[in-house]
């Protein structure tokens, strides 16, 4: 399997970071114990270049990475000079699927998300409506409470803060009348979208059915994520499959394409009135 190389940089600076914090070593310590500059080791945790071999493993020995852990990224290291696009599910008795942990590391790090969907993104779900759709996919048990716990704790990206990305969002109407895990859950979902997008980093635009066919182009949704200083990344996804579109022209043809649903949307103020009245409708 083989990942673009901004996803390859992003990923492993997010597994080296959780590492070192795992094992209670500030940044200065541990650059000094593993003999980089400070300046390094903060550029792979942000993601800004990835390490070499011999530096990955002398960061793994020092975390105390398990053997399944020095595999994996020695692994990333390798294959993070090479190109690739196509990322498949694997291990279903994998709490994180790979393809997702690489995905969540983007977008962890990303200072501004652009997102079209049909459906409401797994960054905006509510508890009930997560485990509405997660379990329609097939998962129970264990692994759906894994997915679910997976999904609400992406969502702290969201808190007001100064490393909060700016978040544009464009959902189509659909959102409103589709019911998901009942009325009741479809309710809250709809009112958790009405105080989302009350945040002053998150808009919220309702795509209306009126639109006509603006988005019958674009399929049921993408996401453009915005890694400065690295180039944009333009994700995509479908069943147990994630695309990644590398490069300027890509991800200039997409915010294109976003600035055209956002014209054709309602406006935000618009949006989360609907929103708001939508969830107090009993049915």
């Amino acid at each position: 399997m083989t990942r673009p190389p901004v996803a390859l940089k992003r990923r492993i600076a997010a597994e080296l970071r959780a590492l070192r914090e795992r094992k209670g070593l500030t940044l200065e310590a541990a650059a000094e114990l593993a003999e980089v500059t400070k300046s390094s080791l903060s550029r792979f945790e942000n993601g800004h270049s990835a390490p070499k071999i011999h530096t990955m493993r002398a960061l793994m020995a020092l975390y105390g990475a398990s053997p399944q852990q020095r595999e994996e990224l020695e692994g990333l290291t390798k294959e993070a000079a090479r190109r690739g696009w196509n990322a498949a599910i694997f291990g279903e008795g994998a709490a994180v699927p790979d393809w997702l942990r690489t995905y969540v590391a983007l977008e962890a790090t990303a200072a501004a998300l652009l997102i079209y969907n049909v459906f409401v993104p797994g960054l905006f779900q509510t508890r009930e409506y997560a485990r509405a759709v997660i379990a329609a996919n097939g998962r129970d048990g264990a692994e759906l409470e894994r997915r679910i716990s997976l999904r609400l704790a992406r969502q702290a990206l969201l808190t007001p803060g100064p490393s909060a990305p700016t978040v544009h969002a464009v959902l189509d109407e659909g959102v409103l009348h589709r019911q998901v895990g009942g009325a009741e859950t479809t309710r809250a979902q709809l009112a958790r979208l009405a105080e989302l997008s009350a945040a002053p980093h998150i808009t919220i635009q309702i795509l209306p059915f009126t639109a006509g066919a603006v988005s019958a182009a674009i399929g049921d949704g993408f996401v453009v994520l915005g890694l400065d200083p690295d180039p944009s990344l333009v994700y995509l996804e479908s069943y147990e499959i994630s695309h990644y579109l590398e490069g300027e022209p890509q991800a200039r043809e997409f915010r294109d394409a976003f600035a055209r649903l956002t014209g054709a949307a309602l406006s935000p103020d618009e949006s989360a009135q609907l929103l708001a009245d939508a969830s107090k409708i009993e049915g």
